[in-house]
């Protein structure tokens, strides 16, 4: 799929591949927030943990509820190839990181959660950034988009 115009840069294969993925997230976490919200599923987990399905809102809640969000709307910009939309993949793990370090100090998510809800968000993060702004085809094509 191209921009358009003669020369334009291809949309990158992940970019296609995370429109889906990024659509499919957002659907389960509306789901998962459903569930919750209803009580029609009584063993809920964090990191591997058991945890009440009170607790799971209080703590995983906010956070599905961001990350869903910004998923449905990188879908949408990616699939309407909009620019503004590569920026939404770092701070959707960039706000996971910092709803799981402000969780973390209010005591809410204790510190073996902790360790897990902050390495992996803030491992995405790099990559995220590298791939959207430093990789050189990626940036070509959303650089295109404008």
């Amino acid at each position: 799929m191209t921009n358009g115009g003669p020369g334009a840069p291809t949309e990158p294969l992940a970019v296609r591949a995370t429109t889906w993925f990024a659509l499919a997230f957002a659907v389960g976490t509306g789901g998962v927030l459903v569930l919750a919200g209803t009580g029609l599923v009584s063993q809920w987990s964090i990191a591997g943990q058991a945890v009440t399905r009170e607790q799971f809102l209080r703590l995983a809640g906010p956070v599905l509820g961001f990350a869903g969000a910004c998923a449905a709307a990188i879908a949408y910009g990616f699939r309407t190839r909009r620019a503004w939309s590569r920026h939404l993949v770092p701070a959707l793990f960039g706000g996971v990181a910092l709803l799981a370090s402000s969780a973390f100090r209010t005591g809410e998510l204790p510190r073996e959660m902790a360790w897990q809800a902050l390495t992996r968000p803030l491992v995405m993060l790099g990559v995220t950034v590298w791939y959207f702004y430093f990789k050189r085809n990626v940036a070509d094509y959303f650089r295109s988009l404008r």
